[in-house]
């Protein structure tokens, strides 16, 4: 899954049309397609700010694809910063695939920045599966009742889960530990221990 985000960061490199990028990519010989493309930017000495939409469909015997791509962008001095939703549709005789992505990036400095998500549903030999793929530093579900409050029940960050509440009918667990470390259960060797 995070190969299919790296693919996904790595279109926003691709300054080709869509179209192109979609034929020569899916090798689809022999198929019709239409393509509409909106553009707008604009350009004050070096800072500059663009808008970008690409839709594609294309067909051929054995394939169908549709894909809308819309990016922004700004860049101010040596800043950068770019957004884009992509909807992607495609169907063959092996399967079909649904995504929608959301990807973002920032040049700060001369260091890269990257976050976004991608929900998706694919058949891959024969079996349907759909996923949701979240890239970020920080990953917080937050309660709308409480908005203006610092209260935060769910949130991953540093590869740890953090959570206010947990109301868990079953806990599959090798160790548990107090926030002090004096109280251990080892689930893994059977046994509980407790410091002064």
């Amino acid at each position: 899954m995070l190969d299919r985000f790296k693919d996904l960061q790595q279109g926003l490199d691709d300054t080709r049309p869509l179209l192109e990028q979609i034929l020569t990519n899916q090798q689809l010989h022999g198929a019709v397609s239409e393509s509409a493309r909106r553009r707008l930017s604009v350009e004050v000495g070096r800072n500059r700010a663009a808008f970008d939409e690409q839709i594609v469909v294309v067909a051929n015997e054995l394939e169908a694809l549709a894909e809308q791509i819309t990016d922004v962008s700004a860049e101010v001095d040596e800043n950068f910063a770019q957004g884009r939703v992509r909807f992607t549709a495609a169907a063959n005789q092996t399967g079909a695939l649904a995504r929608f992505a959301v990807q973002m990036r920032v040049n700060d400095g001369g260091a890269w920045f990257d976050a976004g998500f991608f929900l998706e549903i694919v058949n891959s030999g024969g079996t349907v599966k759909s996923q949701f793929v979240v890239v970020a530093d920080r990953f917080i579900v937050t309660d709308p009742g409480n908005i203006n409050n610092k209260f935060l029940p769910l949130v991953f960050e540093g590869g740890v889960l953090k959570l206010q509440v947990a109301n868990i009918g079953t806990v599959t667990a090798g160790y548990l530990t107090g926030p002090s470390g004096k109280f251990v259960v080892n689930l893994t060797q059977d046994y509980l221990s407790v410091d002064d």
